[in-house]
């Protein structure tokens, strides 16, 4: 799910209000932070955990030119201790990279920010699958069959304390 932050839903700030009359167009990734603590803060109370990216649409200036682009961090798995300041650090140098490496460009303004939020659940166990033939002939790992359920995670901890039957799981 893609949550879009515009300027305009920005609190001003003391920078932005100490900003000279007729200057309105400095918006910095920081400004964003506490719209974006808020949507994270909505989406922990929903999921334990989730995988979280953040993205901008930049608006660039060089010379007679000016062209907009998106830059985007990687997805970060986010928990409840996670803080979002090693995204936001990831995003200011990804656009420091681009405007420090002789490119000319520098920032006129950010469109907008989007914070990208996926499901995630790390511990999730799914049903039976097959064990290679290779493995099983070893027989040193047990492999429960279960048709029933998703709880395959379980089942093989339940196996390994009690006497199972082989002949009935691979």
């Amino acid at each position: 799910q893609t949550y879009r932050i515009s300027p305009e839903d920005v609190e001003p700030t003391e920078i932005q209000e100490a900003l000279p009359i007729g200057v309105t167009n400095i918006i910095r990734i920081e400004y964003f932070e506490p719209e974006v603590k808020k949507i994270i803060a909505i989406k922990q109370d929903e999921f334990p955990s989730f995988k979280l990216q953040f993205g901008a649409n930049i608006r660039f200036e060089k010379e007679n030119a000016i062209a907009d682009f998106f830059i985007l961090t990687k997805q970060k798995e986010f928990f409840r201790s996670t803080q979002p300041d090693v995204l936001f650090h990831e995003l200011n140098g990804r656009v420091d990279a681009f405007t420090d490496q002789g490119s000319g460009w520098t920032i006129n303004t950010i469109n907008f920010f989007d914070v990208n939020i996926s499901k995630y659940d790390p511990l999730s166990a799914s049903s039976y699958i097959k064990m290679p033939p290779k493995l099983g002939k070893k027989q040193a790992c047990v492999n429960v069959m279960n048709k029933l359920d998703h709880n395959c995670s379980l089942w093989s901890i339940a196996a390994a304390h009690f006497d199972i039957p082989t002949d009935r799981n691979p």
